[in-house]
C-alpha cells in the first residue's frame, strides 16, 4: 500500500531557502529522471512516429479503395470492436501497473502478470465467441443489415488475438524495455501493414481485406508474445485473491472505460443516425488525420506511467510531474496545430481529394487527443492513493455530456457538431481531475500558462485557415512560418530547462 503524503506541496519559492548543499543532489536527480524520461519518450515516440508513418502509407490506399461510405462501415465495425475490447480487459492493465511497482518480490510480480493475462483472455475469448454466435442479431441493432455484419465477426475473432500482444506491450513498459516495447510494437504495426496492403491491392478484398489483414498480424505477435512471456503466462502462477484486489482496484475505471469509449468514439453512430453512413466516412477521415498528433503524445503516455509510479517516493517527485504537465502542454498544442493546418496538403499530396472536406474538423479532434493526453497527468493523485472512483466520475460525466452535445449539436451542424462535442467532453476529464487530484496529492502546476499555451494554439489555427490561401507553396511557407511561433513560446517558457536541473514550475514564476 502506498501511503498518503504527510507533507503539504512543496511550494513554489521552497528553493530560495533550501540549502545549496541539499539542492544540488536533489537537481542532480530531478535531472536524472527527467533525462530517462525524455529518452524513454523518444524511444517510445520514434516507434509512434514510424507506426504512424505507416499509417500514412495506409491511408492512400483506404482513400482510393474505399469509398466513404465503405470506410464509415470500417469506422462503425473498428468502434464496435474496440467497445469489446475495452470491456473485455476490464481495465486490468492499470491494476497490473499498480500492483507490479507495489512490490519488489519477484514471484509477486509474477503472479501479477499471469493472473492479468489468463482473465484477459478468457473474458475477450468467451465474449468475442457469444457475438460472434450472435453476430446477425447484434450487428443488425448497430448496422444495419448486410455487409457490415460479416466485417464484424472478423473484427470480433480478432479481439482475444490481441490480448498477449497487448500485455506483453505493457509488461515491457513495466520492466522501462522502452527499445523492446517499440520494436515489438514496429514489428506488430510492420506485419499488420503488409498484411492489409497485401490483402487490398493484390487480392482486392476491400474492407474485408483489412480486417483479415488485422487478424493475421495479430496471430502471429500472439505466438512472439507466448515466447516473450513464456516465464510470466504459466497458469499456475494465477492467484485468486490477487486477481480479486486487482478487480476490486479496476471496477471502477471499468465503466470509466466504456465512458472514455463514449466521449471517444460512440460519435460515430449518431452521425450516421443523423447524417448518413457517407459522413460517417468523411468524419473517421478527419479522425484518422487527427490520430497524428499521437505520434508526438503516444510516446509520453507509454512512458508516464511507469516513470510516475516508479518515482512517487522521491521528495522532487511532484516537481517533477508539475515539469512534465507544463511540457506536454505545450509540445501536444504544437502539434495538433501542425496536424490541422497541413492536413489539406496531405490529403491534396495523396490525391483523396473526395476526403478534402475532412479536413475542417480536425483541429478539435486533435485538440481532443491532446486533452485526453492530459488525464494521463492529472488522474495521477487518484492512481497513486488507489482511489480510483474520481477518474471514473469525470469520464462518466463526460460521456453523458458528450451524447447530450452530440444530440444537440449534430442534427444542426452535422459531424463539425460532433468534433465540437468531442472536444468539450474530452476538455471536462483532465478538468476535473486537476481538481480532484490537487486535494489528494497536490502539485505545483502552471494551470493559468496551460490554459494560455492552449489559447495560442487555437489563435494560430484560426488565423491561417481564414488566410484561405490558394498558392501550395505559399500556403505550405506560412503554415510552417505560423508553426515555428511554439518555438519562441517554449524558449519563453524555458521548456527543457528542468533539464540542467531547475524545475520548470519556478522557471516560469
Amino acid at each position: 500500500m502506498v501511503r498518503r503524503p504527510t507533507r503539504s506541496a512543496p511550494a513554489l519559492d521552497e528553493g530560495a531557502v533550501a540549502s545549496p548543499a541539499a539542492a544540488v543532489p536533489a537537481a542532480a536527480a530531478r535531472t536524472s529522471h527527467l533525462r530517462r524520461l525524455a529518452g524513454e519518450t523518444l524511444i517510445y515516440g520514434l516507434g509512434a512516429a514510424f507506426s504512424g508513418l505507416l499509417n500514412l502509407l495506409l491511408l492512400p490506399l483506404y482513400a482510393h479503395a474505399f469509398s466513404p461510405a465503405d470506410f464509415g462501415r470500417v469506422g462503425l465495425v473498428t468502434t464496435l470492436a474496440a467497445l469489446v475490447s475495452i470491456f473485455s480487459s476490464l481495465a486490468l492493465d492499470n491494476s497490473a501497473a499498480r500492483w507490479y511497482w507495489d512490490t519488489e518480490d519477484p514471484v509477486t510480480r509474477r503472479q501479477t502478470i499471469a493472473s492479468w493475462l489468463w482473465c484477459q483472455l478468457a473474458v475477450s475469448s468467451g465474449l468475442a465467441a457469444t457475438l460472434i454466435l450472435l453476430g446477425g442479431q447484434f450487428g443488425s441493432v448497430l448496422l444495419g443489415k448486410g455487409v457490415g455484419v460479416s466485417y464484424l465477426r472478423l473484427a470480433l475473432v480478432a479481439v482475444p488475438a490481441t490480448a498477449v500482444p497487448a500485455v506483453t506491450i505493457n509488461w515491457l513498459r513495466l520492466q522501462r524495455r522502452a527499445v523492446a516495447t517499440t520494436l515489438y510494437t514496429l514489428i506488430w504495426g510492420v506485419l499488420t501493414t503488409g498484411c492489409v496492403a497485401l490483402l487490398l491491392l493484390v487480392a482486392h478484398l476491400g474492407p474485408t481485406g483489412l480486417f483479415l489483414g488485422e487478424l493475421i498480424a495479430s496471430c502471429a505477435m500472439t505466438l512472439g508474445g507466448v515466447l516473450i512471456l513464456r516465464e510470466w503466462a504459466n497458469p499456475l502462477l494465477l492467484d485468486r485473491s490477487l486477481l480479486r484486489a486487482m478487480l476490486r482496484y479496476s471496477g471502477p475505471l471499468i465503466p470509466s472505460a466504456l465512458a472514455f469509449w463514449v466521449v471517444g468514439v460512440s460519435d460515430r453512430f449518431l452521425v450516421d443516425i443523423f447524417r448518413g453512413v457517407r459522413e460517417v466516412g468523411i468524419y473517421q477521415m478527419s479522425n484518422t488525420l487527427a490520430a497524428a498528433v499521437a505520434l508526438v503524445t503516444m510516446g509520453f503516455q507509454q512512458a508516464w506511467g511507469p516513470f510516475a509510479f516508479s518515482l512517487h517516493r522521491d521528495d522532487d517527485a511532484r516537481e517533477m510531474y508539475a515539469d512534465v504537465f507544463l511540457g506536454f502542454v505545450v509540445i501536444g498544442c504544437a502539434a495538433a496545430t501542425a496536424v490541422s493546418l497541413l492536413a489539406p496538403d496531405v490529403l491534396r499530396m495523396i490525391a483523396a481529394t473526395r476526403y478534402l472536406s475532412a479536413t475542417s474538423g480536425v483541429f478539435p479532434l486533435a485538440l481532443g487527443n491532446v486533452m485526453m493526453g492530459l488525464t494521463y497527468i492529472a488522474g495521477l493523485g487518484p492512481s497513486l492513493l488507489k482511489k480510483t472512483g474520481a477518474v471514473g466520475a469525470a469520464i462518466t460525466v463526460a460521456a453523458v455530456l458528450n451524447i447530450v452535445l452530440n444530440l444537440a449539436l449534430i442534427p444542426a451542424l452535422g459531424r463539425a457538431g460532433a468534433g465540437y462535442s468531442t472536444l468539450i467532453a474530452e476538455s471536462l476529464v483532465p478538468v476535473y481531475l486537476f481538481r480532484r487530484s490537487q486535494q489528494l496529492y497536490p502539485v505545483p502546476y502552471r494551470f493559468a500558462i496551460g490554459a494560455g499555451v492552449v489559447t495560442f494554439a487555437i489563435a494560430i489555427n484560426g488565423t491561417v485557415s481564414h488566410l484561405q490561401l490558394t498558392d501550395e507553396p505559399v500556403s505550405v511557407v506560412v503554415k510552417l512560418a505560423a508553426l515555428l511561433l511554439f518555438v519562441p513560446l517554449a524558449g519563453w517558457l524555458r521548456i527543457g530547462r528542468s533539464l540542467r536541473g531547475a524545475p520548470l514550475s519556478r522557471a516560469v514564476a
